[in-house]
């Protein structure tokens, strides 16, 4: 049984790369998450999708970049959109039904929709159902608190929530 488990695994795996602009070695994907654009999603090691009970969706649109460290885990129901770009560092967990995305999608009084990147540092903890909307940088070590809605950047060894999301703490070393 063992056996059909691992090559069930080691199927999915390759079927999910094809999605990929590039992924490095060590995806792992649980359940069938949505990874569609034409865009470039760029994937470091040891991905994590777990897309069970809830799916992923991850999405980059033409001329976007989605760029995903290496060590990151994305969980269940979580939502990524890039038009432009977005960046998740090393070692970062996105908790469950988290929105990102780098835009407003639709204009108002005639203008286009605004665009600005999104950057997540390395060793960022996104709890559970988070929005972060366009041009926010959250900073390396940091931990946004659940539910929490976050329109402005965040400093580096930070601990912030509510809606919108202001500081509410400090980390020397992030989650452990």
């Amino acid at each position: 049984m063992q056996k059909l488990i691992k090559a069930r695994d080691k199927l999915k795996e390759q079927l999910y790369k094809r999605k990929f602009y590039s992924v490095n070695k060590g995806l792992y994907v649980v359940g069938r998450p949505l990874i569609f654009g034409k865009g470039k999603i760029l994937a470091g090691e040891n991905l994590v999708l777990n897309s069970l009970a809830f799916r992923i969706e991850i999405f980059a649109g033409e001329n976007a970049i989605l760029k995903i460290g290496n060590n990151v885990y994305i969980n269940e129901g979580v939502t990524i959109t890039a038009v432009k770009r977005i960046e998740i560092g090393d070692y970062s967990i996105i908790g469950s039904q988290t929105i990102i995305t780098d835009t407003d999608w639709h204009g108002f009084n005639g203008h286009p929709p605004k665009t600005s990147p999104v950057i997540i540092g390395k060793h960022v903890w996104i709890c559970a159902r988070v929005i972060i909307l366009k041009g926010v940088t959250i900073g390396d070590n940091s931990i946004v608190g659940a539910g929490s809605l976050v329109t402005k950047n965040v400093d580096k060894n930070t601990i912030v929530a509510g809606n919108p999301a202001k500081k509410i703490g400090s980390t020397n070393t992030g989650y452990s």
